[in-house]
């Protein structure tokens, strides 16, 4: 009896390495970083950050922030690269956290206090300017400036009574991810109002503008050389604006419920970033009154000088474009067996669409040297 157990213990371990040998699983990610030939990200659904190579699509995981469950979501959804160190802006948790590659050691620094915790999200995006990252909010009051040099944080807050009581009314972030950058002047349009915002990146102080004529709040602005392009948050006109008073509205979206995420410049084209029905808006600056609508996008950035592009489609599926020229394009996939390898045991909570029981079993084999 007792070795009839044995073998029958054996053959489901031998079931269960097999079904893990070819499996894989998608990853998500909302932005990365391009360098070389390898693409870092941050996973969507999970702890953890990871390279993918970009000639040939091989996903490898690097490393998960210490104190997380695996199978925590959106912790990090900007991340940015800094010789040997990986900055991961914090989304879900309060501390930035830094990666250095060369040790594969963590160090991390508190950005939010206990007063200032929320369940929803801390910052969609930042910049890195000179020696200062600038952090972005979603739904705190201020902009972080992390000098890279002493690490000091400063917190410059900007929520005027304005502000404030239509953030209450429309229940809406304050920024979304897309920005512009002209003589040292940072420009962020209100997901609330329909004003923009000016960051003095000399100085840190900051003003707004009204946008006369516009009574609809907004999602994200770029800027071409020449002008300014905003898109709108929900219902609402597409436009172009000088920086002062000029407005030329350019195209209304006929769709109800429309709903918008940004607005990007890449390779001579102005994308609108669509959500839903509405789908991507794409522009050519030549013939503003044509536009391709495509199917929605999780992701949509714009990088390296607005020389690359990398597009992330709900389903994993990416296409990453160097120099204006399509690199690679396939299912963002990592190797169950070459996860689980990484991933204790006591990060695993519970089961889920990502982390399966049998991936739990393999985790457990390897940790009683099962795996050989």
């Amino acid at each position: 009896m007792i070795e009839l157990c044995i073998k029958y213990t054996k053959l489901k371990i031998f079931e269960v390495r097999f079904m893990l040998k070819n499996r894989k699983i998608s990853v998500l990610f909302e932005d990365c970083i391009i360098e070389y030939n390898d693409l870092w990200f941050f996973s969507k659904q999970m702890n953890g950050l990871f390279r993918m190579n970009i000639n040939n699509g091989k996903v490898e995981y690097i490393s998960s922030i210490p104190g997380f469950s695996f199978q925590t979501e959106r912790l990090v959804v900007k991340i940015i690269k800094l010789n040997e160190k990986i900055f991961c802006i914090p989304f879900k948790c309060e501390h930035l956290w830094i990666y250095n590659i060369e040790f594969n050691t963590w160090e991390s620094i508190e950005i939010i206090n206990e007063n200032e915790k929320n369940k929803i999200g801390y910052f969609f995006q930042a910049i890195l300017y000179n020696d200062c990252i600038y952090m972005i909010p979603t739904f705190c009051d201020y902009i972080v400036s992390f000098r890279l040099e002493t690490y000091e944080v400063h917190k410059n807050f900007f929520v005027d009574e304005q502000l404030n009581e239509k953030r209450k009314n429309n229940n809406d972030c304050y920024f979304r991810t897309d920005y512009a950058i002209k003589n040292n002047i940072l420009y962020l349009v209100s997901c609330c109002d329909c004003r923009v915002m000016l960051l003095d990146l000399r100085t840190e102080n900051i003003m707004w503008k009204n946008l006369n004529g516009i009574d609809y709040t907004l999602s994200g602005i770029v800027y071409d050389g020449e002008k300014f392009w905003i898109a709108p948050r929900n219902s609402g006109e597409i436009f172009t604006w000088d920086g002062d008073k000029v407005i030329e509205k350019i195209y209304s979206p006929k769709l109800d419920n429309c709903y918008f995420a940004g607005i990007t410049n890449y390779n001579g084209q102005i994308a609108v970033i669509g959500q839903s029905e509405c789908g991507n808006i794409i522009f050519d600056k030549q013939h503003p009154d044509g536009y391709v609508k495509y199917e929605n996008y999780l992701a949509y950035k714009v990088l390296n000088d607005n020389r690359d592009l990398v597009k992330v489609k709900h389903n994993s599926e990416i296409e990453v474009y160097i120099d204006f020229e399509k690199k690679w394009e396939g299912k963002c996939c990592v190797e169950v067996c070459k996860l689980v390898e990484h991933i204790p045991c006591s990060s695993i909570e519970k089961e889920s669409n990502i982390f399966t029981l049998d991936m739990f079993l393999k985790s457990l084999m390897n940790k009683r040297s099962y795996n050989k």
